[in-house]
């Protein structure tokens, strides 16, 4: 059965991004897909655009794009109602003259790409412009272009027609018209709009004649040519604008300033008559018209610098309400949108400056009507910006068990699609890709591991329920899908971990002794005892009845899952995705002023909450207790139904902004927190354990090249009888975990959780690897590529016996992937004879000194690659922004990715901190402590290196594995292989999907800036700008440290399993100096990138074998001498089954170039390497927290 693991955080995040600045002048458009995107006039005179473009928001210079030459000084665009843009631009010719450019019927898809020559039209010498006007109409089809008029004067100083001209494109010429006039000459003109009637298109223009405020419309274009009319103006109107009646075809006029009025076109066309008066008391200093069909919005400032907006239908214009958005002085410049989406209710987005002079983008959930505020941005490879709201992650899991004759749902996980909804709109990335929920549902393929991260900003607490309800497999696509399931998974709320600490609030007294988790203190300086009582009742109060509308929504959702499953029997499930129902909130007319009333909070004079009865079911007419919320801004007094889990959230985080505490005292405080001083102290002692490791390693290479050969000889015959001990001995043991669901063992949930994934999201969603550039010192780095050349000859030979066994056991093993049987543990077995074990360990002894001898170079190469510096996405910026600009060297690059979890995990199991280890392990002490237990003058220093290194093994297990799935996937879409063999095509299979960040992914040469793989054929080209290969190889070596076995090279005699330890660690070892031979000689020789990926898999292949053989008999060995528990036992055992299994996953999917038939499978490898190494991480977790860091202890 498929099954969804679900975790939420309030947190601040990060992602690769630059807010876009204000600029001189913007212009909100929607994108295909009716999504906001801009065209900014920077301040440097470039005309940009913000769009999203493969689901990423870019930033693409529109004017160099379009062949635009010259600084910008104006343009304009209108947008028809099927979408097509009007444009045109005004550019400096360098003389006090002008360039004008005109591009019609531009489509938003077609934007990022070449702009046809025959649909630019180009006009020269027009005076110096300073603004453009473009009319409304035109672009729909009515006439041949839209109306454009060129101010040759600032907008606030046109006070004459000549400076007001009427640019006339026709075909391919432009010309330009200054001959109008108006009636009476005019002291100044106000401001100017266009129309279209029966009569033709023409202009409105408002001006002023003495103390008159006057109107004219002039028609330039049509039947009435230079027809002129003065219709009467309404007193006190400062600004105009039309919109187009979509039944009439024709424009109505709106007049703004005392009040707001209406003017058809038979009251426009005449002297005589008035228009309508839409509102009175109205104060408006300027307006702005959003339409979307016949849904209308009027958007106006006011003479105090306020924004507030108008809603009706273009048919009933008298019949709208009145709404405040944005406070007194928050005004300055806005564009807004009206989109209409899927679910029939038009989206309401509004363009504005924020405070810090960056754009920002208010947007209104069209089932809640709640606005919330988001950064513009577009995607960086070098800038970061903070995302204060929640992050989510959505796993499906097969709790399938092996062998038990169903099909393997396990291989239906790797990319598989899930529908989610939420209860409102939410902008926010999945997966690194731009996008929104919503109560359409919309499907989202995962990860390799069957993830989905969600990030979304929120100016408050507040959030959206958000659930999955549907599943469809990886190798199947929701449009023709071969398997599609309902899912039983209850709704996630992003802010349950929240509430549930606030549920804690009891008094006021629990408010003033609120503390972050950096012990300050959470509520204003000013909040008195008084004030406090009243919050925490009111909290209590709303915490109290989220529990009922919990209870309420489970029972909706319980009907919406039958409805599911009753469609699912008829076939509509995959062809008609239900409309979500479950969520049929109260929608308050005052929710839309939520946005005004958190902005002025100073203002509030009294406020209160209260129980009432309100109408909660539409359809059964069901009258229940809900919770309102009563402020008072002096004359104003605003009611709000708080009776869904947003808007409870946003009542709570209103009480909170009310006494001092913002969204960032809440996330410091409720929320969860990167603890940054601890991070770094733990980088810091993860690069000095680096250090000391290899420093160590170089002075007893040769002592253990001494021993090796002894041990394997040994290990040889010790294997062969373990063999045989677990055969006759351990079946029922194996039988458990042959009929057990190897992935339900780590179900931990930390595991799951967003913290412990953080870096795991930022390798595969931030672009951290694929989008870095490795650079070496300035010196160069001494990596050793002359002297590996010429240990690669004696390297192959020692290994070429192995090749042909290697490529028949990778079919027996591509085999047990096919048939789910690759934890079944006595099938394994079966795989296992005693030749096979001679030839293997035969091999590794007679490589054992060219082994060595690359170790050792090995060592110097690692240590010369630690101080290259490397430049990625978010870790980068984050580094530099923690330690006050320091470089971020390879080393350390590495040791921060894996602090961070280390860090989480130890002081969540533990409680404590990890110990500073930077200035008292050395080579030296790290010497002490694995061969003596014990360090000289530092008796802390042995127990604080086991508390470390235990969860660092777990951190590293799960990084590695993905770096090294994501090499592999690079290959294969750089032409690793012939993708038409395989059952996905790689434009949708999960090559594309998994390399998916806010940066898109590109195929980028070694020997040129960027990351990625190197692809061209250069010969000599550096191996370490291959990313993948050279962070891979760090996290493997750190992982041989962190797991150094303790020394015996001195004693006489070693026990068994103390042997089997060494050997293990010993194949770790070997694979570890392969990619440091093969991915070094692909570099130097030239080779192709899948010689030396089959020669990986040929190591691997080769250690896999005997090291699961020693693993299973030490857990056994452990399970008797320890006196271990059996689920302990069982544990163990499916940890040593998913190494096999990931390490066969991995020979599968670097193999597919030798192996006849593997190619096929190669995701099916790649998704088995990567969801064992993840099970296996879980499971040494559970390890840790059950057992490990108490023996520490």
């Amino acid at each position: 059965m498929i099954t969804i693991k679900q975790d939420s955080e309030l947190m601040t995040n990060y992602i690769p991004a630059n807010p876009v600045p204000a600029g001189n002048r913007f212009v909100g458009i929607k994108d295909a897909h009716s999504r906001p995107a801009c065209f900014s006039l920077s301040s440097d005179k470039k005309l940009n655009l913000i769009i999203q473009s493969d689901d990423a928001a870019t930033l693409v210079d529109f004017g160099e794009l379009a062949g635009i030459h010259g600084d910008v000084q104006a343009f304009n665009v209108q947008q028809s109602p099927n979408s097509d843009l009007s444009l045109c631009v005004a550019t400096d010719e360098g003389n006090g003259t002008s360039s004008f450019w005109f591009l019609d019927k531009l489509h938003p898809r077609n934007l990022t790409g070449n702009v046809p020559k025959d649909r630019i039209v180009k006009g020269n010498g027009l005076p110096s412009i300073h603004h453009l006007f473009m009319s409304n109409f035109g672009t729909d089809g009515s006439t041949s272009t839209p109306l454009v008029f060129a101010a040759f004067q600032p907008t606030d100083r046109i006070t004459s027609e000549q400076q007001l001209g009427f640019v006339n494109v026709a075909g391919s010429t432009v010309k330009l018209d200054t001959s109008w006039s108006l009636s009476t000459n005019p002291e100044k003109i106000i401001d100017i709009a266009f129309g279209t009637c029966d009569l033709g298109d023409g202009l409105f223009v408002l001006y002023e004649v003495g103390d008159k405020t006057k109107i004219q419309f002039k028609i330039f274009q049509g039947d009435g040519d230079d027809f002129v009319v003065e219709p009467k103006c309404p007193p006190g109107v400062r600004s105009i604008a039309t919109f187009m009646d979509p039944e009439l075809n024709e424009s109505v006029l709106i007049t703004g300033g005392d009040v707001l009025s209406s003017h058809s076109s038979d009251q426009y066309l005449s002297t005589q008559n008035e228009g309508d008066i839409i509102a009175s008391s109205m104060n408006i200093k300027d307006l702005h018209i959003a339409q979307a069909d016949g849904e209308l919005r009027i958007w106006y400032t006011t003479l105090a610098s306020s924004v507030h907006y108008y809603t009706c239908k273009t048919s009933a214009l008298s019949k709208g309400t009145t709404t405040p958005l944005l406070p007194k002085g928050r005004a300055g410049r806005i564009s807004p949108l009206l989109a209409a989406h899927g679910s029939g209710k038009a989206t309401s987005y509004v363009l504005s400056v924020g405070k810090s002079g960056n754009l920002t983008l208010l947007q209104q959930d069209p089932a809640t009507k709640i606005w919330q505020n988001y950064p513009f941005y577009h995607a960086s490879a070098t800038n970061l910006t903070e995302v204060k709201g929640y992050t989510l992650r959505i796993q499906a899991k097969s709790d399938q068990t092996s062998g038990d004759g169903k099909e393997n749902e396990r291989a239906l996980i790797p990319n598989c699609w899930l529908r989610l909804y939420s209860s409102g709109t939410i902008r926010c990335l999945v997966n690194g890709l731009e996008t929104e929920l919503s109560r359409d549902g919309s499907w989202f393929r995962t990860d390799m591991e069957g993830t989905l991260h969600v990030i979304f900003e929120t100016s408050d607490a507040s959030c959206h329920k958000v659930f999955v309800d549907c599943f469809c497999a990886g190798t199947s696509s929701p449009r023709s899908p071969s398997d599609l399931r309902v899912l039983s998974t209850p709704p996630l709320n992003p802010s349950a971990k929240v509430i549930a600490k606030l549920s804690n609030i009891k008094s006021g007294d629990d408010l003033l002794a609120a503390r972050t988790q950096n012990g300050e203190r959470v509520l204003g300086q000013n909040v008195s005892k008084a004030d406090a009582d009243k919050a925490a009742s009111a909290i209590a109060m709303l915490v109290g009845h989220l529990d009922k509308v919990d209870v309420r929504d489970t029972r909706k959702f319980a009907a919406h899952m039958s409805s599911l499953r009753m469609a699912q029997k008829t076939n509509l499930l995959a062809f008609q995705p239900l409309q979500l129902s479950i969520w049929d909130d109260i929608v308050d007319a005052g929710s839309e002023a939520w946005n005004w009333v958190k902005d002025r909070v100073e203002d509030v004079v009294d406020w209160a909450c209260d129980v009432v009865d309100r109408v909660i079911d539409r359809v059964e007419e069901a009258v229940g207790k809900v919770v309102q919320m009563t402020i008072n801004l002096g004359n104003e007094v605003y009611k709000f139904v708080l009776d869904s889990v947003t808007t409870i959230a946003t009542g709570i985080s209103w009480v909170f902004e009310k006494l001092g505490a913002a969204l960032d005292k809440l996330i410091e405080w409720v929320g969860f927190l990167f603890q940054w001083d601890d991070i770094l102290t733990t980088t810091d002692s993860l690069v000095t354990i680096f250090n000391a490791g290899l420093d160590y390693g170089q002075l007893k290479v040769g002592a253990l090249e001494e021993k090796a050969k002894t041990w394997i000889g040994e290990t040889k015959t010790e294997i062969k009888d373990a063999l045989a001990r677990i055969r006759s001995q351990n079946q029922d043991e194996l039988s458990q975990v042959s009929k057990s669901d190897v992935s339900s063992k780590s179900d931990n949930p930390m595991e799951d959780s967003v913290a412990f994934n953080w870096v795991g999201y930022q390798i595969q969603h931030g672009g951290v690897v694929t989008n870095a550039t490795i650079t070496p010192p300035a010196g160069g780095g001494d990596t050793n590529d002359k002297v590996i050349a010429e240990i690669w000859d004696e390297f192959k030979n020692q290994f070429k016996v192995a090749e042909n066994f290697v490529r028949n056991l990778s079919g027996d093993f591509i085999d047990l992937i096919k048939s789910n049987t690759w934890d079944d543990v006595t099938t394994v077995l079966s795989k296992f004879t005693d030749d096979l074990i001679d030839l293997i360990m035969d091999t590794l002894g007679n490589a054992t000194g060219v082994i060595l001898k690359i170790v050792r170079l090995g060592i110097g190469t690692v240590k010369s690659l630690g101080n290259f510096e490397i430049e990625c996405p978010v870790i980068t910026q984050l580094w530099k922004l923690a330690t006050g600009g320091r470089p971020l060297t390879l080393f350390n690059f590495c040791a921060l990715l894996i602090s961070i979890p280390t860090t989480i995990i130890q002081k969540a199991v533990t409680g404590k901190k990890p110990a500073a280890l930077k200035g008292r392990l050395t080579g030296d002490t790290f010497g002490q402590f694995l061969e003596n237990g014990t360090v000289r003058g530092d008796s802390n220093l042995p127990g604080d290196i086991r508390a470390l290194v235990t969860p660092a093994i777990v951190t590293t297990v799960f990084l590695s594995s993905r770096v090294t799935a994501l090499g592999l996937i690079w290959e294969s879409v750089s032409g690793g292989f012939d993708s038409s063999l395989m059952k996905l095509p790689v434009t949708t299979s999960m090559a594309k999907l998994s390399l998916a960040s806010p940066i898109r992914p590109r195929l980028k040469l070694a020997g040129k800036p960027g990351g990625g793989l190197p692809v061209d054929k250069t010969p000599n080209t550096p191996w370490y700008q291959n990313v993948f290969d050279v962070i891979a190889l760090v996290f493997e070596t750190g992982g041989l440290i962190f797991s150094w076995p303790p020394s015996h090279m001195n004693a006489d005699y070693v026990q068994w399993v103390d042997v089997f330890r060494w050997s293990i660690w010993l194949a770790d070892l070997t694979n570890d100096a392969a990619i440091v031979i093969t991915r070094a000689i692909g570099g130097v020789k030239d080779l192709e990138r899948h010689v030396t990926k089959w020669w990986r898999a040929i190591i691997t292949m080769v250690t896999t074998t005997p090291k699961f053989l020693m693993e299973l008999a030490i857990v056994f060995n452990d399970y008797i001498v320890r006196n271990e528990t059996v689920p302990a036992l069982i544990r163990h055992i499916v940890e040593a089954v998913l190494a096999l299994a990931g390490d066969l996953g991995f020979i599968v999917a670097a193999a597919t170039d030798e192996v006849k038939g593997a190619e096929e499978f190669f995701y099916s490898g790649v998704g088995v390497f990567v969801g064992c190494s993840g099970v296996r991480a879980g499971l040494k977790l559970v390890d840790y927290a059950l057992e490990d860091h108490k023996a520490e202890s």
